[in-house]
């Protein structure tokens, strides 16, 4: 299994000096789809020379047998419609 990762924003936040030198740090949200650690993030993977759009496309694409129904999932528009259509059919999973 190779899996390479394309795209990837990079997790800055600007720390005020009082909340650098304090001995809590300020808590990063892993929420929402446009967190970086969200499968709905719009970070591209490629996995064994294949590219998916999202890491949701690529989880519910492996789903399915079925090649046609994984290349429409890949396919898919967006990472809702990638979750639906696996929600609507469960092979083997």
């Amino acid at each position: 299994l190779d899996i390479a990762l394309s795209g990837t924003r990079a997790l800055s936040r600007k720390m005020s000096a009082e909340s650098a030198n304090s001995e809590t740090q300020p808590v990063v949200s892993f929420c929402g789809a446009d967190s970086i650690f969200s499968n709905f993030a719009p970070t591209p993977i490629e996995v064994d020379g294949i590219t998916w759009p999202t890491t949701e496309h690529f989880f519910q694409g492996q789903k399915f047998g079925s090649a046609e129904y994984c290349t429409a999932i890949r396919e898919a528009d967006s990472p809702g419609t990638a979750k639906q259509m696996g929600a609507a059919r469960r092979d083997d999973f």
